[in-house]
């Protein structure tokens, strides 16, 4: 279900084992400037290959990852990777 509220930061989450634990948050707002500032690159690069005759669409690309990234978003809260084995646990949740 979606959520007004949007996540805002990505928690990687990790256990090696007994009480060897971290967290690392990523700001998604750090993701959405990178994507952004990438497809400005992308749209560069698209206009030096057609320079060559070459046609390559990775604007179209990166702007797909970037509607990708906001519609994960949406959903709030949610784990988006649970592994487990005996000695080491990873979790990927958008908060």
């Amino acid at each position: 279900m979606w959520s007004k509220k949007r996540s805002s930061f990505l928690l990687i989450r990790c256990s090696l084992g007994g009480i060897k634990r971290f967290t690392i948050p990523i700001p998604l707002l750090v993701i959405d400037s990178t994507l952004e500032a990438i497809a400005d690159l992308a749209m560069v690069g698209d206009l030096f290959f057609r320079m060559w005759g070459k046609r390559l669409d990775l604007n179209i690309l990166v702007r797909m990852s970037i509607e990708f990234m906001n519609e994960l978003r949406r959903y709030d809260q949610w784990q988006m990777v649970r592994v487990e084995t005996e000695k080491v646990k990873v979790y990927i949740d958008f908060w």
